[in-house]
C-alpha cells in the first residue's frame, strides 16, 4: 500500500496534463491528420494519428523539439482555415454551423499545444527552450488571428442574440 501511495502522490501533479493529452487525443476520433510540409504525417509524430498508441496518449518517445514547428506549421493553417470557412459561410447562423463548429476547430492545433505545453513544462533542455523562444511570438500571433478572424464574432453575436429563440441544452 506505500508504493500505492507513493506512485499516486508523484503521479497526482501531471495526471490532469495526461487527462487533458488523452482528451485531446480522442475528443474527435476522425480527425483528418494532414501530412507535414517534410512528406507523410508519418514523419512526425505530432502529425499522425495516436489511435494505435497506448491510452491513444502521444507517443512521447518519439518527439523531439524539432517537430513542434513543423507541426503548428499545419495546425494553424488547418485551424484559421476552419475559423474562416465558419465566418464565410452563406448559411444562416445557427447553433450547429457556428458555436458547435467553432468548438470542433483546431483539434489538431489543440493536440500539439497539449504537447507542447506538456513538455515545456517538463523538457528542461536547451534545444526546448529554443523551440519556445521561436514559437511564442508564433503561437501568439496565431491566437490573436484566431480570434480576430473578420466575420467570426458577428456570426457569433447573431446566434447570441437569438439564444433565447433557439431549443438550446443547458449545456449549449
Amino acid at each position: 500500500q506505500t508504493e500505492t501511495a507513493a506512485a499516486l502522490r508523484f503521479l497526482s501533479p501531471i495526471i490532469p496534463s495526461l487527462t487533458g493529452l488523452a482528451l485531446a487525443s480522442t475528443s474527435s476520433p476522425d480527425v483528418r491528420v494532414p501530412p507535414s510540409d517534410g512528406g507523410t504525417s508519418d514523419a512526425n509524430p505530432l502529425l499522425r494519428s495516436w489511435s494505435t498508441e497506448p491510452y491513444h496518449l502521444p507517443p512521447f518517445s518519439e518527439i523531439r523539439p524539432g517537430h513542434f514547428k513543423p507541426a503548428f506549421e499545419v495546425a494553424m493553417t488547418e485551424h484559421l482555415a476552419e475559423l474562416k470557412s465558419i465566418a464565410d459561410s452563406d448559411d444562416d447562423p445557427t447553433f450547429d454551423n457556428v458555436c458547435a463548429a467553432y468548438d470542433r476547430a483546431g483539434h489538431l492545433y489543440g493536440r500539439v499545444a497539449s504537447v507542447y505545453g506538456n513538455l515545456c513544462g517538463s523538457l528542461n533542455t536547451d534545444e526546448m527552450r529554443e523551440v519556445q523562444t521561436e514559437m511564442t511570438p508564433i503561437l501568439s500571433r496565431h491566437g490573436s488571428a484566431a480570434v480576430t478572424t473578420p466575420g467570426l464574432f458577428e456570426r457569433i453575436r447573431a446566434v447570441h442574440g437569438m439564444r433565447d429563440s433557439l431549443d438550446l441544452t443547458p449545456e449549449q
